[in-house]
């Protein structure tokens, strides 16, 4: 390759499958076309797929049988997935998540073996009430809490701490 001049190096570079390899829109050295490389190498890729897809499905016969009933005759509609059953696992992702409160209320019998009736009552708690709003809300009650300790007592406390704030604010005013 070496003796060979620059010119027919240039064309050897953009015939056939290395013309997607050429240097793109006069850049400088080793500047490739990106575009080129792309559909090499999605192309590339695609035969890759084929060929091996192919190759590993070429003694492949289709057979056409019973379905497989697991030994049951006939399925009932009691055996089969209800709507509740089949959303469960992304109702249990999305609990672990959102966090949803559940209430249950029971009412039993007389004798305390059976219960007559079971009352569920799901309620959702927004993500935002409760990763912002309820923190918020809990700072803002614990700081009244505080406030409110400190206004039960006499009128002789609340002068002295009105004192104090004054006296404090003289002495920083003073400072600066």
């Amino acid at each position: 390759m070496d003796d060979l001049p620059a010119g027919n190096i240039d064309r050897l570079a953009r015939s056939s499958l290395g013309a997607l390899f050429t240097r793109g829109g006069g850049g400088g050295a080793g500047e490739f076309d990106f575009f080129g490389e792309l559909v090499a190498l999605i192309f590339l890729l695609v035969l890759t797929y084929v060929v091996i897809r192919v190759w590993l499905t070429r003694d492949r016969k289709l057979a056409r049988g019973e379905r497989w009933d697991g030994g049951v005759r006939r399925l009932l509609p009691e055996m089969t997935y209800t709507a509740t059953g089949f959303s469960n696992p992304v109702r249990v992702i999305f609990d672990a998540i959102f966090r949803p409160t559940t209430v249950e209320d029971t009412s039993e019998t007389v004798a305390e073996h059976f219960r007559m009736a079971i009352r569920r009552e799901r309620s959702a708690v927004h993500i935002v009430d409760r990763l912002v709003m309820q923190p918020a809300k809990n700072a803002a009650m614990a700081f009244a809490r505080g406030l409110a300790a400190m206004h039960h007592g006499r009128i002789n406390t609340y002068v002295a701490y009105v004192l104090l704030t004054l006296a404090t604010v003289l002495i920083i005013a003073e400072m600066l």
